[in-house]
């Protein structure tokens, strides 16, 4: 009985130490595995001017970039004389690239043609706006600085 019992403990020592090793895991697998968890739509802090605070939540954050941005736009516009015989109140889009070292560049502007009609100097006065901002820090990613996209609405009204 002692030898069957002996035999039996043996075994079951011998057997479980599958139980408690843990399953090894590549880093190919782990970095596979992180890549689906990771919302690549979605930032964890907007890029910011000097004078927005980057302690704030993504909201704040997201409201002084833009707010910032527009002051700037409409300061270098109204600096402009733009003058025009028929009533208007059109909306153009400016879709602009901020890059992964804080460089706001103009991918395109979209709009009615009756504005860029009217007033053909407008995409240059725009772009030129755009150039002329000041310096920002990048959008971030888990920490890591990266390239976003952004369409900014304008809208031109003339009475």
């Amino acid at each position: 009985m002692k030898s069957v019992l002996f035999l039996f403990c043996t075994f079951f020592l011998c057997t479980s130490c599958q139980w408690f090793q843990t399953e090894k895991v590549t880093s190919d697998t782990f970095l596979e595995e992180e890549l689906k968890t990771i919302n690549w739509n979605d930032i964890d802090s907007y890029p910011l001017f000097e004078s927005c605070d980057e302690s704030a939540d993504k909201t704040v954050q997201k409201s002084c970039f833009e707010e910032t941005l527009l002051q700037h736009i409409y300061t270098q516009l109204s600096n402009t004389t733009l003058q025009s015989d028929q009533t208007l109140n059109e909306t153009i889009q400016l879709h602009l690239i901020i890059d992964n070292s804080g460089k706001i560049s103009v991918d395109t502007i979209t709009g009615n043609s009756i504005v860029f009609d009217e007033f053909p100097d407008l995409k240059a006065t725009l772009k030129n706006s755009i150039a002329v901002l000041p310096k920002t820090a990048p959008a971030l990613k888990r920490g890591i600085p990266v390239t976003t996209k952004f369409i900014l609405p304008v809208v031109i009204a003339m009475k």
